[in-house]
């Protein structure tokens, strides 16, 4: 009896929020412009031996949905990632990323409603001349 509440009460919850995607991607036709110029000059680093200020870490997200999406092991995943890393460091003001690390993940995410994700994080910085 308590196995068929549970799974009544997922159900329920399904219908309610329409089981939704929780995958956290910025969509570039809601960006306003100064954010979109930002991140199309963002500098991806290999270190910060520059004065910099920290404007905190920044996730980026490609997600699998169907399967006629690419691949995650297709470079073009990769790249949807750290351009999500870029333009959410670009929406805090940064002008550079360092630190970029990406983990791909081939089993599912249930969590997310995705097959298979990357999933990069970076330190934003801004940086000034």
């Amino acid at each position: 009896m308590k196995n068929s509440t549970m799974v009544i009460s997922l159900l329920m919850t399904c219908m309610v929020t329409g089981c939704a995607t929780a995958v956290p991607v910025v969509d570039f036709y809601d960006t306003d412009s100064d954010t979109l110029r930002r991140f199309q000059n963002i500098v991806v680093l290999g270190d910060t031996s520059a004065d910099a200020k920290s404007l905190g870490e920044v996730e980026g997200m490609y997600c699998k949905k169907t399967h006629g999406q690419a691949s995650v092991d297709d470079p073009l995943a990769k790249a949807q990632a750290i351009d999500q890393v870029k333009l959410k460091a670009a929406a805090k003001g940064a002008n550079y990323v360092t630190a970029l690390q990406c983990i791909v993940n081939n089993s599912g995410d249930v969590a997310n409603n995705c097959y298979s994700t990357v999933v990069c994080t970076a330190a934003a910085l801004r940086i000034t001349d």
